[in-house]
C-alpha cells in the first residue's frame, strides 16, 4: 500500500485570507495565468531562460480538465505540505525576480475547477509527488465539523521523467469552459505577458487535441520615443515606447512592475493617467517600475506604497510633455503625406474626366508637373525633347547621339508660366459670415480654399479611413468647377451637371490609397 500523509489546511495569515476572498479573480483566464505565473516563475528559479509553459485542453464531456506544465524547478514532498499548510502566504515575497507575490494562486483553482492535483519533481530527487488539495464541495461543506483536508503523497501513475510541476484542473466549471478556449486563452496571455514574450524570456503553448500554438503577442510598431530610463533612489524606471500615427488600432502602455509582472494592459486605467497623451492610442510599448507592485486585487492594480508611487507618478508625469509633442510632430507629418496623396489623387481624377468633358473649362490653374506620377510637361519636358530631338530610344540609335542644342532663355521664362487645368486646395479659416461654407473659388489664383473648420471636414478628417476625406475633397473640387461651367444655371441643371460629373469620376477612384 502506498504512504500518504493527511493533515488539514491550515492558514498562516487570516488577516490577509478575509482580503483575498473578497478579491479573488472572477475571470477564468485570469484564474488560469495565476497557474501560469507560477510555472513561469519555476522556470526562473531553475534558471531556465526561454522556457516552455504549456497549457493542454482536455474535453471530455464531464471530465473536461486543464494540465499546466512547466520544466522548472520542481518541488519535493515538504515544500508542497508547506504549499498546503501556508495559504495566503509565499516564500516567494523574499525572492528578486518572481512574479508570484500575491500568495494567492494556488486558490485560484476554485474559479476553474472542482479539483485541483499538483504532481512535481525536483531536480534533486527523482521521485514524483502530488499534492491533492480539497474539492470545491469540501470547502463548501461548512456542517463538517473538522476543515478540508489535503494529501500529499508519491505519485506512480503521473509521475514525471525530468523535473519540473503539472497542474491538474479536474472537472472544469461549464461557464469556465466556454471563455477557456485555445483563441482566448491566447488573446489574454498574450496582453498579460506581451513584455515577457517579446523579450524571449519564457514561451507559451497552448495544445489541444492535435493542434498547438504558441502564445505571439504582436510585436510593438512605430517611432521609438527617444527616452530609455529616469533614475530614482528606488531603482530606475525604463521606458519603451514607440509612436505611430492616428489609425483604428488600439494601441495601448502596460505598467510592468516588481518581478516583470504586468500590473495594468494599459497604464491609462490608472486614474493619474487617464488623459491625453496615454489615451491617444497613438503611444504603445511599456513602463517598467521594478519597486511597484500589484495588489492581491486585479481591480485594486498596483500598491499604493506611501514614498514609491508618488516617486513613480513624478517620473512618468515628467516625460508627457515631450511624448504630447512627439505625438503633435508625428501627427502633423502624418496628414501632410495623406493630404498630399488624396489632392494627388484628386488631380488624376479630375484630369481623366475633363479628358472626358471636354466641353467644359476648368477654372483651375496648378503648376505644370508639380503632381507626383503625372507626365512631365512644361520646363522638363521642353529641355529633354530639345536635347533627344523628340525622338524614341529606337531612333536615337539609328542616328548616333544627339547633341545639346542652344535653349533660347526666353522660352523657359514663358514655361515657367505654364499651368494645368487641375484643382490645388489650400486650408483656410473663414470668416464668421462664410463659416457655414465648406469651400470657395478664387478665380484669380485658380485655386480652391476649403474650410478646415467644418464640422463635416473635421468628421471626415477624424475617420481612420482616408477614403472619406477623398471623397469628401472630391465633392469640393465637383462643386466649383460645376458652379464655374454653370454661372447662370438653376438648381437643377447644377445638379444635373454634379452627377455627370461625379459619375465619371467615381470610376476613377482608387481602391486603396
Amino acid at each position: 500500500m502506498m504512504h500518504e500523509e493527511k493533515g488539514y489546511l491550515e492558514v498562516s495569515n487570516f488577516r490577509k485570507l478575509l482580503l483575498v476572498l473578497s478579491q479573488v479573480p472572477m475571470d477564468p483566464r485570469e484564474a488560469l495565468k495565476e497557474f501560469v505565473s507560477n510555472a513561469r516563475d519555476a522556470l526562473f528559479e531553475a534558471g531556465i531562460s526561454n522556457g516552455r509553459v504549456q497549457i493542454f485542453l482536455h474535453r471530455k464531456g464531464k471530465r473536461s480538465f486543464i494540465q499546466i506544465s512547466d520544466h522548472g524547478i520542481g518541488m519535493d514532498k515538504t515544500k508542497l505540505k508547506y504549499i498546503a499548510t501556508h495559504l495566503c502566504d509565499s516564500d516567494k515575497l523574499k525572492k528578486m525576480g518572481l512574479e508570484g507575490h500575491k500568495a494567492i494562486g494556488i486558490t485560484s483553482y476554485l474559479q476553474l475547477a472542482n479539483e485541483c492535483h499538483i504532481v512535481s519533481r525536483p531536480q534533486k530527487n527523482g521521485k514524483s509527488y502530488c499534492l491533492i488539495l480539497p474539492t470545491r464541495a469540501d470547502i463548501e461543506d461548512v456542517e463538517r465539523s473538522d476543515g478540508p483536508t489535503w494529501i500529499v503523497r508519491e505519485e506512480e501513475k503521473r509521475s514525471r521523467e525530468i523535473p519540473g510541476t503539472d497542474v491538474y484542473l479536474l472537472g472544469i466549471d461549464s461557464e469556465a469552459s466556454r471563455v477557456l478556449t485555445m483563441k482566448k486563452i491566447a488573446d489574454h496571455l498574450k496582453n498579460r505577458y506581451r513584455s515577457a514574450l517579446l523579450k524571449g524570456e519564457f514561451n507559451i503553448q497552448i495544445c489541444e487535441g492535435k493542434r498547438a500554438e504558441y502564445v505571439r503577442p504582436e510585436k510593438y510598431s512605430g517611432e521609438v520615443f527617444p527616452i530609455s530610463r529616469i533614475p530614482t533612489k528606488w531603482g530606475f524606471i525604463d521606458f519603451n515606447l514607440y509612436i505611430s500615427p492616428p489609425s483604428s488600432r488600439q494601441r495601448k502602455v502596460a505598467l510592468v512592475g516588481e518581478g516583470g509582472a504586468t500590473i495594468y494592459d494599459d497604464i491609462s486605467d490608472l486614474d493619474e493617467f487617464d488623459h491625453l497623451p496615454w489615451t491617444s492610442n497613438q503611444v504603445e510599448g511599456e513602463i517598467r517600475c521594478p519597486f511597484l507592485k500589484p495588489t492581491t486585487s486585479r481591480i485594486g492594480g498596483v500598491v499604493r506604497h506611501r514614498e514609491k508611487f508618488p516617486i513613480f507618478l513624478a517620473a512618468v508625469k515628467s516625460i508627457e510633455e515631450n511624448l504630447s509633442e512627439e505625438i503633435k510632430r508625428k501627427t502633423k507629418e502624418y496628414e501632410e503625406r495623406i493630404d498630399q496623396r488624396i489632392f494627388t489623387h484628386i488631380r488624376k481624377i479630375f484630369h481623366n474626366v475633363i479628358k472626358e468633358l471636354e466641353d467644359l473649362e476648368s477654372p483651375f490653374k496648378t503648376p505644370v508637373a508639380s503632381t507626383t506620377g503625372e507626365e512631365k510637361t512644361g520646363i522638363i519636358k521642353d529641355i529633354l525633347d530639345r536635347i533627344i530631338g523628340g525622338k524614341t530610344k529606337k531612333d536615337r540609335r539609328r542616328k548616333g547621339t544627339a547633341t545639346v542644342p542652344v535653349i533660347d532663355p526666353t522660352s523657359l521664362e514663358k514655361t515657367k508660366q505654364q499651368f494645368r487645368p487641375l484643382p490645388s486646395f489650400y486650408p483656410k479659416e473663414f470668416e464668421e459670415n462664410k463659416s457655414h461654407l465648406r469651400s470657395e473659388l478664387d478665380k484669380d489664383q485658380g485655386v480652391i480654399y476649403y474650410n478646415d473648420r467644418h464640422p463635416d471636414y473635421l468628421d471626415a478628417k477624424r475617420n481612420p479611413d482616408h477614403s472619406y476625406l477623398l471623397n469628401y475633397m472630391l465633392l469640393i473640387g465637383v462643386k466649383e468647377y460645376v458652379i464655374y461651367n454653370n454661372p447662370h444655371g438653376n438648381e437643377i441643371k447644377i445638379s444635373e451637371e454634379m452627377i455627370r460629373f461625379l459619375t465619371r469620376a467615381r470610376k476613377h477612384i482608387p481602391k486603396q490609397l
